[in-house]
């Protein structure tokens, strides 16, 4: 089983599991915690997840 690293997130400073977090088409993980993420996201407003 692969080892899981630490993340901070950059909303809400918690320090989580990388998996915590989105990857991005990059491979990347995305700055914002899933929770902090959603909690941004607007449905209303397409600009809040391009």
């Amino acid at each position: 089983m692969p080892t899981v690293g630490k993340k901070t997130c950059s909303k809400c400073g918690r320090s989580l599991k990388e998996t915590d977090f989105f990857k991005m088409k990059t491979g990347e993980r995305c700055d914002l915690c899933k929770d902090c993420l959603t909690q941004y996201i607007d449905n209303r407003k397409p600009e809040t997840f391009l």
